[in-house]
């Protein structure tokens, strides 16, 4: 099986990459970037390209088995979203996950919620066997608020009076690895 990871040079994709390789899966991960491909893991291939760009779009998804789609939070995240699901519709592809955030449907006015909701969406309505994946707040996310914790008290995160459950990314991404993996492997069963 041959499997896409897009952001699989990031601190998420990252970890599928390596659970997908402990399971003998042929992985690609697209990047932006060169440098950052040079440090994959050993077997794994990269791609250069840009999910924005409609040439990268058309070219980073033929003879793939499936994908582990992850946006980037940015302006441009709704359409490099689109522009996928259209492209792996059109390519056949034979599963999806995709990580979007909790709760994206309860504040869609978010940008951010907004975008996943939008992506959520096409993908489940692609008629590509798909799972979505809604995780909270990421444990390693808060790494890079550790000095603000630690110099004032504050959390700064915007979640106002809500309880809000973190989790740990590699838990969700060795799921999604589950997911994905099972799945190639009952498409590929006769």
């Amino acid at each position: 099986m041959n499997i896409l990871v897009t952001g699989g040079t990031g601190t998420v994709g990252s970890q599928v990459v390596r659970e997908l390789l402990s399971r003998g899966a042929q992985v690609q991960v697209l990047t932006r970037d060169p440098a950052k491909a040079a440090k994959l893991p050993a077997g794994v291939k990269a791609v250069t390209g840009d999910l924005i760009k409609v040439e990268t779009v058309r070219r980073v998804f033929k003879g793939v088995d499936g994908v582990f789609l992850i946006n980037t939070v940015s302006p441009t995240e709704i359409h490099e979203g689109l522009l996928s699901v259209c492209a792996l519709r059109d390519e056949n592809v034979k599963r999806l996950v995709s990580l979007s955030v909790h709760h994206a449907d309860a504040v869609p006015w978010v940008p951010h919620f907004g975008g996943k909701l939008a992506i959520e969406q096409a993908v489940l309505k692609s008629g590509v066997p798909a799972t979505v994946l809604r995780p909270n707040n990421f444990y390693q996310n808060d790494y890079m608020f550790k000095d603000v914790i630690l110099q004032h008290g504050v959390y700064p995160q915007p979640i106002l009076d809500v309880t809000a459950a973190s989790v740990d990314h590699l838990l969700v991404n060795v799921q999604a690895a589950i997911d994905a993996d099972a799945a190639l492997t009952t498409a590929q069963t006769p």
